[in-house]
């Protein structure tokens, strides 16, 4: 395989992560509007609206860490509803619990992520 079919199917790979991501993000910037409404929250609306502008962001330049910072700001922000939920004293909505229940569910799956497989070193 040439240095050219590499970067071809890399590309590929970027185009397909873009497509899907783009749904995802639609998804996730409902959702987390949602979420960022029911609290007044200033911590939680400041780090809704760095969300809002990486994603903005991502879809111009799709790129895999572009969606690492996406998913790190979109944990800050749930970090954030919960503390502020925690703060008001009241217990989280049907929809943070739902944010909650996906966290959990995609951290069972990482643990469960079988090995990479090791690097190649040239001498």
């Amino acid at each position: 395989m040439g240095l050219n079919e590499v970067i071809r199917g890399r590309n590929q790979n970027m185009q397909d992560l873009a497509r899907v991501t783009a749904r995802l993000s639609d998804v996730h910037l409902v959702l987390l509007a949602e979420l960022a409404s029911e609290s007044k929250d200033v911590a939680v609306n400041t780090v809704r609206v760095q969300l809002f502008e990486r994603l903005k962001a991502f879809r111009q330049h799709p790129t895999e860490p572009g969606w690492a910072r996406c998913v790190k700001e979109a944990r800050i922000l749930h970090q954030a509803i919960a503390e502020a939920a925690e703060a008001e004293n009241r217990p989280m909505s049907e929809v943070e619990r739902w944010g909650e229940s996906a966290v959990r569910a995609k951290r069972a799956a990482q643990r469960y992520e079988p090995p990479r497989p090791a690097k190649l070193r040239r001498s």
